[in-house]
């Protein structure tokens, strides 16, 4: 017998893809791609046979297909920009009104908070305010816990933002405003080109920021790169997403550039493309986030995410799309940082973080398999830390007290890359603990785990379960 002609593909040449769908199962290229460990999506074409009376034996004589399916998992780690599409569309959106992306300003005026600031405050002092004045954005604090906020009020030292504060902040943490010129007219949504007052230090390739966030809703902040300048009007490279008023703050900009993702009740779909062997592409449209894992252990290992994807339809291709991955780095447990409960705890050893979007796949007489609609009907987050057994009720690190009490907390886990080389932070403002756990071995040190809850606040400044920050090289919205 002959050897097969088949020539061997290699698992290594393989990737998967990802693209934010303009229309939801309307594929589009993958533009984004994680280097992956494992992608489990495959399609099953529904195919069933009734059991039928016919005066015959065979049970199966009718091939029929009913609802079909297109899922599985997709395994990798997290980086700040590969695939951070699939983050931002299990949780919401990016860039929504009131919170737009913004910039690390070109020449700041960079001072320092004279004192601290409790959650919810809308004043606070700094060192100096030179450089800083009403109208401008200022950026308090760092990291995971760095929050924009639009100047008000100022008297002398004393700064008045328009909307209260998201995070506490220590005596001696950052502020930072600055400005480079205004806008000299109004723009509108879909423009592509804005006036300044001056473009003065404005050239092709400038990265801009017009406007600043005003979490209310009345301003809200983009970036762009100018393409062209004409005397005092700048041309963008990609239209303005929301309008702005004149005398708008103009600002040049550098990475990295903060994104909030905000919980949404319509998530966005995603094209996912697995290429098999770097020879066939298997395209999944109209794909949703059912789940979303993210889990940081220590070890000599990246820390992970998962993601569960439910979607409408798929297609092969025969030219795969060509993978392109952002030369940038994983995170891994050192660049990890868990605050719950106001303690910014350093004896964790794992941290892991759920979300759960229900989805629910709807079918329906549109002459095809797939399933018509594909809806996120509810949203869960819950997880579990592992750390170092201290105390059952120590006012720290008593956490069994805590769960025994229902005592209700904040959690914020940051993943921070050294020099500012990317940030991601995943904020839960109201978490209770539903079980503890300690973990006893003779030839070990005592370990406790903690199971916990996310719920949505009733009042306060954070009514969500669940919010975002990601900082990269990424000046768009996701």
């Amino acid at each position: 017998m002959a050897y097969p002609t088949i020539t061997e593909k290699y698992g290594s040449l393989s990737a998967t893809g990802f693209a934010k769908e303009a229309v939801f199962g309307t594929p589009v290229a993958a533009n984004t791609f994680l280097p992956m460990l494992s992608n489990t999506m495959e399609e099953d074409p529904g195919w069933f046979s009734p059991h039928l009376m016919q005066n015959l034996r065979d049970l199966q004589v009718y091939n029929l297909y009913g609802e079909a399916k297109f899922q599985g998992t997709i395994h990798g780690p997290i980086f700040p920009s590969n695939a951070m599409e699939v983050m931002v569309a299990s949780i919401g959106a990016d860039s929504i009104t009131g919170w737009g992306v913004y910039g690390t300003v070109a020449t700041p005026s960079t001072t320092t908070l004279s004192a601290s600031t409790a959650v919810g405050a809308v004043t606070f002092s700094v060192t100096s305010a030179t450089g800083f004045a009403i109208g401008q954005q200022v950026i308090v604090g760092s990291g995971g816990q760095q929050e924009a906020r639009l100047i008000s009020g100022l008297t002398g030292t004393s700064v008045t933002v328009a909307d209260a504060l998201s995070f506490a902040h220590a005596s001696g943490d950052a502020a930072v405003s600055g400005t480079t010129t205004t806008l000299s007219a109004p723009s509108s949504v879909s423009d592509t080109t804005v006036t300044v007052t001056s473009a003065t230090g404005i050239t092709v390739d400038t990265i801009i920021q017009i406007d600043v966030n005003s979490v209310s809703g009345t301003k809200t902040s983009e970036v762009r790169k100018v393409t062209n300048v004409a005397t005092n009007t700048l041309t963008l490279d990609v239209a303005l997403n929301f309008a702005h008023a004149s005398a708008a703050q103009v600002t040049i900009v550098t990475d990295p550039y903060t994104h909030t993702i905000n919980e949404q009740n319509t998530l966005a779909s995603l094209t996912v493309e697995k290429n098999i062997g770097g020879f066939q592409s298997l395209q999944f449209a109209g794909c949703r986030a059912n789940k979303f894992d993210l889990k940081a252990p220590v070890g000599n290992t990246a820390v992970e995410m998962s993601m569960e994807m439910i979607g409408r339809s798929v297609a092969v291709l025969d030219s795969p799309t060509e993978v392109s991955v952002v030369d940038e780095m994983p995170f891994v447990f050192a660049e990890a940082n868990l605050n719950v409960f106001d303690t910014l705890r350093t004896e964790v050893s794992n941290t892991a973080i759920s979300i759960e979007n229900g989805l629910k796949e709807t079918y329906t007489y549109s002459n095809f398999h797939g399933p018509s609609f594909i809806t996120p009907v509810t949203l869960h987050a819950s997880g579990s830390i592992d750390l170092v057994f201290d105390s059952l009720n120590d006012a720290t690190y008593g956490d069994f007290t805590r769960m025994a009490n229902g005592t209700l907390g904040a959690f914020s886990f940051s993943l921070i890359h050294p020099a500012s080389q990317g940030t991601i932070t995943v904020n839960m403002p109201q978490i209770v603990l539903n079980k503890y756990s300690n973990d006893l071995k003779m030839e070990d040190v005592v370990m406790s785990t903690l199971s916990y809850e996310a719920s949505r606040p009733l009042s306060g400044t954070n009514q969500y379960t669940i919010q975002a920050t990601v900082s990269n090289t990424v000046y768009l919205p996701y």
